[in-house]
């Protein structure tokens, strides 16, 4: 939860940033700047980081750096089982739109030897989506800049 609290802390301090000023509006309320952003829905942010400890923590690691810390892209150990790759921002994770991600964690991974199992018979699809938020909201700021588009509509 300390990562989660982080997160929100600090892109909550970004969205005052640029949401400080306020438009005129015809009742004379002060209403926020639209601005391009995503809001990420810290409901669903604590809920993930949650069911992220309880499934996926194992694999993945605390922090999601991934099961070898050294080899965040995951990859495979010598004796050909898979490395859980880092879902952290540091991994490729965010190179794929939020709906692959969301079938990976459902169906689990089509890779001949996969540990990646699917959760579809234990999460249902808002808890698979609370955990992408979570993984969202501890990226660094510049690899959530690039996925901010694709998160907007998910």
């Amino acid at each position: 939860m300390i990562y989660a609290a982080l997160a929100i802390s600090a892109l909550a301090a970004v969205l005052i940033m640029f949401n400080s000023g306020t438009n005129d509006h015809p009742t004379g309320t002060p209403q926020p700047k639209t601005i391009a952003t995503v809001v990420v829905p810290q409901e669903l942010v604590l809920a993930g980081e949650e069911i992220y400890t309880a499934h996926c923590e194992y694999c993945h690691g605390l922090g999601a750096i991934g099961q070898k810390e050294s080899r965040p892209q995951g990859g495979r150990n010598q004796d050909g089982t898979i490395i859980a790759p880092a879902l952290n921002g540091t991994g490729h994770t965010w190179h794929h739109p939020p709906m692959m991600n969301f079938l990976k964690i459902k169906e689990g991974s089509k890779m001949a030897n996969s540990p990646m199992v699917g959760f579809k018979d234990r999460l249902s699809d808002k808890q698979i989506k609370s955990v992408i938020w979570f993984l969202y909201s501890i990226w660094p700021e510049e690899i959530k800049a690039r996925y901010r588009s694709q998160m907007s509509t998910f």
